[in-house]
């Protein structure tokens, strides 16, 4: 006895069903596999002037090259690694100029005395690794001395101490500067020892 069901759906109507399920899965897997877009940066202050979607001619160089920014810049407007190999068909929010400029901004102050230098970094726009290098102002001992690394925090302040290299114990003032290795930004400052 046939149900009404099996009367109403005969056979070739079964296959067209079967056939345009396997075809919706088929695309929903293409579709996974294709290039996510890049999230945009959780940091309010990040404004896109531009979407950018990678084409296959694309390099880092070539992007920021047409907007007029460095890689970092765009790198860290879509919260990517510094080094990441733009992917084809991925969308880059490219930031404006005035938030890749400003992304750095802040203040660096410095004091030594005796054996130790303080530094404090405030008032940055974006969470920052600096290396602090160190060296005589007078020009009596050449080159900068690597004392250390300092993380400046987003709309933060923090505080480093570090111990000076012995040839510059007796110099009467010291030039002290943060290099911010993935902007090549340096802060720099020439203070007293005492």
């Amino acid at each position: 006895m046939k149900t009404i069901f099996n009367h109403i759906m005969n056979k070739p109507m079964l296959r067209m069903g079967g056939m345009a399920l396997t075809a919706l899965m088929a695309l929903s897997m293409i579709a996974a596999a294709l290039p996510q877009p890049a999230l945009a940066a959780a940091d309010s202050t990040v404004t896109c002037a531009y979407q950018h979607t990678v084409k296959k001619s694309d390099t880092k160089s070539t992007i920021a090259d047409a907007y007029g920014l460095k890689w970092w810049e765009i790198a860290k407007a879509n919260n990517l690694p510094a080094n990441p190999k733009p992917q084809v068909g991925q969308t880059l929010c490219i930031p404006t100029k005035n938030w890749a400029a400003n992304a750095y901004n802040g203040t660096m102050t410095a004091s030594a005395i005796g054996k130790k230098l303080t530094v404090t970094m405030s008032g940055f726009d974006t969470r920052s690794i600096w290396n602090v290098r160190v060296k005589d102002t007078s020009g009596n001992v050449s080159g900068f001395y690597n004392v250390g690394r300092i993380v400046a925090p987003a709309k933060g302040s923090v505080t480093g101490i570090y111990n000076l290299p012995s040839q510059l114990l007796k110099m009467p003032k010291l030039t002290v500067c943060v290099k911010n290795a993935e902007a090549s930004k340096a802060i720099c400052t020439n203070i007293p020892h005492v």
